[in-house]
């Protein structure tokens, strides 16, 4: 079964997006899996369950249980993918885009080969549960501008969802790993330490630690 994650966007029905009313696509509907800057594979649902959290999980002919891939979108026809969704509106209140303070300091750890490094945040204290759910949601604003229009010449590919390579909380840390695509990741690092010290003021919790790589 295949999990969609609240950011990922679902062409025609938004899918995976907190939208009021949206029921998930019935067995039996036609679909095609696109990403960005790639070819679309053509999919039919086998299996549908909306989740508690916002989710839906879905079962795609011949997709097995893999989660669905940073960039990757899901729509009846691949048109409506292109452009790329906006953000939907409860992530633009999360962009901190209004902040004119210093950024957080950042470093680089250890690349190794490809372009996927994980993004590691480490707060002064445990958040709360509301402060760690709008975290995530400035990350996924800054992830969703980094797809299109991206930073630099390039494009963000996205977050990673699912295990091992998703969202993942130890106490006070928070660590996400990133397709960095073809963007540029200075420019990318530099917007999102932006974005996270506005955060950190409006929210009163110091960030601690900001770091890209693996860790």
């Amino acid at each position: 079964m295949l999990t969609v994650e609240a950011e990922q966007p679902w062409g025609g029905q938004v899918l995976g997006r907190p939208v009021v009313g949206l029921e998930p696509p019935p067995p039996g509907t036609s679909v095609w899996l696109v990403r960005r800057h790639a070819r679309a594979l053509r999919r039919r649902i086998t299996a549908s369950q909306a989740l508690a959290d916002g989710r839906v999980r879905l079962g795609l002919d011949g997709w097995g249980h893999e989660p669905l891939g940073p960039g990757q979108g899901l729509a009846t026809d691949p048109a409506l993918l292109e452009p790329w969704p906006a953000p939907p509106p409860e992530l633009a209140v999360d962009r901190y885009l209004d902040y004119g303070g210093p950024p957080l300091p950042y470093t680089w750890r250890e690349w190794g080969e490809g372009v996927d490094g994980d993004v590691v945040v480490e707060l002064e204290r445990r958040p709360t549960q509301e402060e760690r759910a709008s975290l995530e949601r400035a990350l996924r604003a800054w992830s969703n501008d980094g797809v299109d229009p991206g930073f630099g010449s390039g494009h963000l590919h996205g977050f990673y969802t699912g295990a091992p390579f998703g969202r993942r909380w130890r106490g006070r840390r928070l660590r996400w790993q990133m397709d960095f695509g073809s963007a540029n990741p200075e420019q990318a690092a530099d917007e999102v330490a932006r974005r996270l010290a506005g955060w950190s003021v409006h929210w009163r919790l110091p960030i601690t630690s900001l770091r890209f790589g693996r860790d």
